[in-house]
């Protein structure tokens, strides 16, 4: 007998406790692969009202749309600036870029130039502007002292300056 691989970290996803506090089919709704799919629907939703208004070429719309897909995506490979621990943060992005299909900028707290605290966005934008890289950068905030808001706008605001230096 092979005893199933007991990797759970919470009583939802344990083979053991999960009917207890759920139904296949409520697990389902709230499965990682349900999320992420409706986000795509949300992002391709939008590429065609900008295509249609305008604000992004047609043809762009339509590629979106044709591309982006659950089964594209490598939910192992999603560099992330600040999830890299000891191991050098720019080193890591490098290395993932050419395989990933997103960019996480993840911000945590600000100085008072608005600067990023623990990443060098400057550094960080000018490594993925220079690279092949053609996939989406989101934006992350998981700061304490700066209501969730404005420190995403903030964090926006920060990788906005950052690849107008490295354009330059």
């Amino acid at each position: 007998m092979t005893l199933p691989s007991f990797t759970s970290s919470t009583a939802i996803d344990s083979l053991l406790f999960r009917d207890a506090f759920g139904t296949p089919a409520m697990r389902a709704i709230f499965a990682d692969s349900a999320l992420v799919s409706r986000y795509i629907e949300v992002e391709v939703a939008l590429a065609r009202a900008q295509g249609r208004c305008g604000v992004i070429p047609a043809e762009a719309a339509h590629e979106i749309a044709q591309r982006c897909s659950l089964d594209a995506l490598d939910f192992e490979l999603l560099p992330d600036f600040n999830n890299f621990g000891r191991y050098d943060r720019y080193d890591g992005v490098t290395k993932c870029l050419p395989h990933a299909p997103a960019v996480c900028a993840k911000a945590l707290k600000f100085d008072d130039k608005g600067k990023e605290t623990r990443t060098d966005y400057y550094r960080m934008l000018k490594l993925i502007y220079e690279s092949d890289y053609a996939g989406v950068i989101t934006i992350e905030f998981e700061g304490h002292d700066v209501d969730p808001v404005e420190g995403s706008l903030k964090t926006k605001a920060l990788i906005q300056k950052a690849l107008k230096a490295a354009a330059k």
